[in-house]
């Protein structure tokens, strides 16, 4: 991966160093940071988090519930934030792409802020940076790509196109039967 010198719009902007203070505070004040979405609409913010994202079933059902949540609160924009590991190449260097990053030597703990707006997008890469005890003490520099054309399970979360007053019934109706409220609550059926 390397970085990309291409100016990003406002907008993106201040949705990274939104997404990026929320992800200092939680590995500030709990050591890592859940995987969670940011949604922006007319309405307000949602914040939409899972526990974990272990399992490949798992990462895809969250992605699957940010892109739901996202058609039913006519989002207009958002930003994923991940931990992961990543494997950066260096200035003018290449990567081995067969190795995957959670095997390799020489990976690297991540955050990752994947934010788009219609027609723009941004992946910001940044390095967790913790002391000999192992607390987190800072987020290294953006390593981050222009995502415009990203792939992939986290990609393409904002709907294309405005959504129709029946795809927003209809994301809400399918959160719903998934436990999740349309304001990215989870459902508790001890409450009905």
């Amino acid at each position: 991966m390397r970085r990309s010198s291409t100016p990003q719009p406002e907008k993106i902007q201040q949705l990274l160093a939104a997404a990026r203070a929320v992800a200092e505070g939680f590995l500030r004040d709990n050591g890592q940071v859940p995987p969670m979405m940011l949604a922006f609409s007319d309405d307000g913010m949602i914040l939409h988090s899972a526990t974990s994202t272990t399992h490949p079933q798992v990462k895809d059902d969250f992605a699957g519930a940010c892109r739901l949540l996202a058609r039913a609160n006519r989002s207009t924009a958002v930003v994923l934030i991940l931990e992961a590991w990543a494997r950066i190449a260096p200035p003018g260097g290449s990567i081995d792409t067969d190795i995957r990053p959670t095997t390799a030597p020489d990976r690297v703990e991540v955050v990752s802020l994947s934010a788009e707006i219609p027609g723009h997008g941004y992946l910001a890469i940044h390095e967790i940076q913790r002391g000999k005890d192992g607390k987190f003490f800072a987020l290294g520099e953006d390593q981050g790509i222009s995502a415009t054309d990203m792939q992939g399970r986290f990609a393409g979360i904002l709907p294309s196109t405005p959504p129709m007053d029946i795809e927003v019934e209809v994301a809400r109706k399918v959160l719903r039967s998934f436990g999740i409220n349309p304001d990215g609550t989870r459902i508790n059926p001890l409450w009905n």
